[in-house]
C-alpha cells in the first residue's frame, strides 16, 4: 500500500508541476486538461459478473497526446460475500499515450499498477486500444492484460 501513495504522490507532483508552469523551448505553455471516465472490462471465465470489473477514473490530459490518471474500481460485479469488504477494491495509476489517425479517431498505447486496498497484492496493466468522440463524450474500447488476465474493456469518458 505504500508503494501505491509513493506513485500517487509521485503522479500528483508530475501533474501540478505540467498543469502550472510547464514550458516549451519556445516558452508556449502546454495545453493542460482534467478528465473523467467510467469503464467496464470483462474477461472469459465463470459467469459475467465474477469477470467485469467497473472502475472510475479522473486524471489529466496534456496536448491531447498523453494523460495521467488515478482508477478506483471493484474486484467484479458480483459479491464475492454476505459482507462488502475493502480487499474488493482496488486503486491504480495509468498512463497513457495517444496517436490520432483519421479525423477524430485516436489509438493509445496504456501501462497502469496498482493494489487492492488492505492486501499486499499488486498488479500491473498494459494494452492498448481506440476512442472516438461521440457528442460531449469520447467512447473507447480497449484490450490490456491486467494482473495476468486478458481483458477487453468499455469505457466512456468527458475532458474539460
Amino acid at each position: 500500500m505504500k508503494r501505491l501513495y509513493a506513485l500517487s504522490l509521485a503522479s500528483a507532483i508530475v501533474c501540478g508541476s505540467c498543469s502550472a508552469q510547464w514550458m516549451d523551448p519556445d516558452t508556449s505553455c502546454h495545453e493542460v486538461r482534467a478528465y473523467v471516465g467510467a469503464s467496464l472490462s470483462t474477461s472469459t471465465g465463470d459467469g459475467l459478473g465474477r469477470v467485469s470489473y467497473p472502475t472510475v477514473e479522473a486524471g489529466l490530459l496534456v496536448d491531447g497526446e498523453w494523460s495521467l490518471g488515478m482508477c478506483l474500481g471493484r474486484r467484479d460485479l458480483a459479491a464475492r460475500s454476505e459482507k462488502e469488504r475493502a480487499e474488493d477494491y482496488f486503486a491504480e495509476a495509468k498512463v497513457y499515450a495517444y496517436r490520432p489517425f483519421g479525423k477524430a479517431t485516436k489509438g493509445f498505447l496504456l501501462f497502469g499498477a496498482g493494489t487492492f486496498f488492505n492486501t499486499d497484492t499488486y498488479f500491473v496493466e498494459y494494452g492498448g486500444g481506440v476512442c472516438w468522440p461521440a457528442g460531449p463524450v469520447d467512447l473507447s474500447v480497449q484490450y490490456s492484460n491486467w494482473a495476468a488476465t486478458n481483458y477487453v474493456s468499455v469505457g466512456l469518458s468527458k475532458t474539460f
